[in-house]
């Protein structure tokens, strides 16, 4: 079977559909630095009239791909970088009276009990508690990138819940999805 797509008649119900869902951003494949500090921008540009918006998009858009650059098991080399770097996809929906990141990558099976410890125990955290694990988590950080304070992160800037995901896939693989909302 051709799973080739034609782009040319397809690419306007692509565009379409977005627009009706109130997608503005997209982005599937290697998150490099510099992808980061362009679309960081773009977000801060979008909302520069809603300064407190813009700020907290533009956090929990750096955290998300931030994790996706540093934990996915799906990497790609960057001869920029002259390392591997992580692959995933990031959407941003812009609703009426809030705004949805999702983000997802692929992550190892065995991370699955840790990760889902670590989402399940932030939701269970109030604003203050968050702060308070966020502090700490600062003064000692775990090995490796980040010290595991990017999911903290995004939960305290957004002021929900993480809403998150797995669904196994084959050859002891998941794609790990979460879902945060911030409001206007």
């Amino acid at each position: 079977m051709n799973s080739q797509i034609n782009i040319n008649s397809e690419a306007f119900g692509y565009c379409f559909d977005m627009d009706s869902k109130q997608i503005i951003f997209t982005f599937k494949g290697t998150l490099t630095q510099e992808i980061l500090a362009d679309v960081g921008t773009n977000l801060r540009t979008r909302y520069f009239k809603d300064r407190i918006l813009g700020r907290k998009i533009f956090s929990v858009f750096i955290e998300a791909a931030q994790n996706i650059y540093h934990h996915s098991s799906d990497r790609e080399f960057s001869p920029l970088r002259n390392r591997e770097i992580g692959s995933g996809m990031i959407i941003i929906q812009d609703l009426k009276d809030f705004l949805l990141l999702y983000a997802g990558n692929v992550i190892n099976q065995e991370k699955i009990p840790d990760l889902k410890e670590r989402c399940d125990y932030i939701n269970t955290l109030n604003a203050e508690q968050l702060r308070e694990h966020y502090k700490e988590i600062r003064k000692n950080p775990a090995k490796g990138a980040g010290g595991n304070i990017g999911l903290i992160d995004m939960a305290r800037k957004s002021g929900y819940p993480i809403n998150y995901n797995f669904s196994k896939t084959d050859k002891g693989m998941a794609f790990f999805s979460l879902t945060v909302r911030v409001d206007r």
